[in-house]
């Protein structure tokens, strides 16, 4: 079996990677995905989605003497 050339087949090429070179092919594909979060954020807001609230960092206290 040839080596499929990137350029020429690259579907056929990334089929290759994923199972000869199976780090380098998702450690590519996660930064490409990488790439894409500045553009997915705000069509996210665009389409409703809030972000969450900000996770408490100090636990909440009921006694007046602790400084609550």
């Amino acid at each position: 079996m040839s080596i499929p050339n990137f350029w020429a087949q690259p579907f056929r090429y990334m089929r290759y990677a994923s199972h000869e070179y199976p780090a380098r092919f998702y450690s590519v594909a996660v930064g490409a995905f990488g790439l894409a979060l500045p553009v997915v954020i705000p069509i996210r807001h665009k389409l409703g989605f809030e972000d969450s609230p900000p996770v408490p960092m100090t636990w909440p206290s009921t006694s007046p003497t602790k400084g609550g």
